[in-house]
């Protein structure tokens, strides 16, 4: 009734509630296609997606509502789901499925589903269109895989910002299954439905940190792994426990549906990315779009069902990632992913690296020009360069390099807070490093393997002064892995990221049982500017200070 109808698009700025899934669905019955904005996201990002997408309405709660008017993201129409008068309206509205001549236009396959922003090399993300077909044909390939066990308790951990929330929340329904919705992965060790999960899907490095944390629940049979390498101990790690039955590796852009080959690991043997999902064709090729012989590393070219539709209002960006297929029928497209693989003699595929600046940071897709180019723009910075860098193994992190304008004032931290206020926190380097001039190769290019590695150390000697700063300092040295941190010390400056502050706030809902947004950590990223920041989370005044002074006599007694 608010104009929602095929290719139209509804923003859903809610957080992780069952009402959050029950507005994807209202959408998706509605024919139109869902935006996913999360609440907890910069402003500056927020409001570019808004502009670039122009909802026809944006679900929302009350909180998040005062958010996007304080701010002056969004004064169109935003619907409220916790509001009165909402509430009243739904509840006057038919039990049944909206019928085609109840909708604007008849639901049709072509019509888009849901749109999925992804990094931008020049800057500006860009808004993947995917239509149901493409979901459709993935869920009966996912129904074809996965068992009637593992569909009775799939975890769903992952933002529906990114595409595998699709196979956890859809799919899972699709067959019949159960959602345990969690807020983020470090979560399922805490969750009194933790039991329930037969099935977990997320990305590598949480798996591992996971596993760090304590063993898996006794239910999980299967595990899915996607968004980086899978290394064959990680593989072993997981089995060790003797109760998982499969792990598989899947690999896929978010421009070909979530996955587009999979491939079921064992304890023997290096994982591969494996064969292509139904309906999915696979071309390796040269530069000259000549198929190479196996053995040979060429780029991954995608084709069939789970091709996007292409970028929002991106015409010309469509043009040159979705490309002809000379090797398809007539009119269709193949994606050039710009991953470098190669067949191996078995028929499986292997991951060898990238042909571009586009990394993963753990699981999440970035381009490296994107935050150049927002470094760029600061009027401090004369020269920028951003790479990812995994000095300690299984620990790569971001780390940008500047070199300051002339005459201008220029502080790292302050870059980092900059860049915080503009781009998710995944994104956001571990370190920014300032130097004099930037390594150049003999043709004059950028050296970027020269660039010295950002030294992480404790800098700040002030020590905790009440029992709420001792609980935080000694979590963040937890999860750093250091002796200890002062109570001024840059959590990030440390060498932290976003899945150790994910970590961070999960330990403080824990310990202090406080909900702390992961975003007020990258705003106030000390002991001391967090610990005044909690207050304003707590559920009552006081609430945090006497449940810290009475964990602090626990732990006492308990080392006694």
């Amino acid at each position: 009734g608010l104009g929602a109808g095929p290719e139209t698009l509804v923003g859903i700025a809610l957080k992780r509630t069952p009402e959050m899934l029950v507005a994807l669905l209202a959408v998706l019955k509605a024919g139109a296609a869902y935006v996913p904005l999360d609440p907890d996201y910069p402003a500056a990002r927020l409001a570019y997606t808004l502009v670039d997408t122009a909802p026809v309405v944006v679900v929302t709660s009350e909180e998040v509502k005062a958010r996007l008017l304080r701010e002056s993201l969004y004064n169109d129409r935003l619907l409220s789901v916790d509001a009165a008068e909402v509430r009243e309206a739904v509840g006057r509205e038919p039990e049944h499925n909206p019928a085609d001549h109840e909708r604007r236009a008849p639901l049709l396959p072509r019509h888009p589903a849901y749109i999925i922003y992804t990094s931008g090399s020049t800057g500006r993300p860009k808004g993947v269109v995917i239509e149901h077909r493409s979901v459709g044909v993935y869920a009966a390939w996912a129904g074809h895989v996965f068992t009637a066990e593992d569909w009775a308790g799939v975890l769903a951990s992952s933002s529906i910002l990114f595409d595998l929330s699709v196979f956890e929340l859809f799919v899972t329904l699709i067959h019949g299954g159960a959602v345990v919705l969690v807020n983020v992965v470090m979560d399922l060790p805490q969750v009194p439905a933790r039991e329930r999960v037969r099935l977990l899907a997320t990305v590598p490095s949480a798996a591992r940190a996971l596993l760090e944390s304590g063993p898996l629940p006794a239910g999980i049979r299967t595990v899915v792994l996607g968004g980086e390498v899978v290394s064959s101990s990680l593989a072993q790690a997981l089995y060790a426990g003797g109760r998982l039955r499969k792990l598989y590796n899947i690999y896929g852009p978010s421009e070909c549906t979530t996955n587009s080959t999979f491939s079921l690991c064992d304890t023997e043997t290096e994982p591969t990315i494996g064969r292509p999902v139904w309906n999915t064709r696979i071309y390796v090729l040269d530069s000259s779009l000549e198929p190479v012989p196996p053995g040979t590393a060429g780029e991954l070219y995608l084709g069939g069902a789970g091709l996007a539709r292409g970028y929002l209002s991106r015409p010309e960006l469509t043009a040159a990632r979705f490309v002809s297929d000379p090797y398809g029928t007539e009119g269709a497209r193949m994606y050039r992913t710009g991953d470098l693989v190669r067949w191996r003699v078995d028929g499986e595929l292997e991951f060898v690296g990238r042909a571009d600046n586009q990394v993963k940071i753990r699981g999440f897709r970035v381009e490296l020009g994107e935050i150049e180019a927002l470094l760029g723009q600061h009027p401090g910075v004369g020269q920028a360069v951003v790479v990812a860098r995994e000095d300690q193994p299984g620990n790569k992190q971001l780390v940008g390099y500047v070199v300051r304008s002339p005459g201008a004032e220029l502080l790292p931290a302050g870059l980092r807070q900059y860049l915080a206020e503009r781009l998710p926190g995944y994104m956001v380097p571990a370190a920014i490093v300032e130097m004099e001039n930037l390594p150049r190769t003999t043709s004059g290019k950028i050296d970027r393997r020269a660039l010295p590695a950002p030294e992480f150390t404790a800098q700040s000697h002030r020590a905790p002064r009440t029992p709420q700063e001792e609980i935080v300092a000694g979590l963040f040295a937890e999860v750093l892995g250091l002796e200890q941190v002062g109570i001024d010390d840059n959590f990030f400056d440390l060498g932290g990221h976003s899945l150790l502050a994910i970590q961070v706030v999960t330990r403080l809902r824990s310990v202090l049982l406080v909900d702390v947004p992961v975003r007020e950590l990258f705003q106030a990223p000390s002991v001391a500017k967090l610990s005044e920041i909690m207050v304003a989370h707590e559920p009552t005044p006081g609430h945090i200070a006497r449940v810290a002074v009475i964990y602090k006599q626990v732990q006492s007694t308990s080392m006694q």
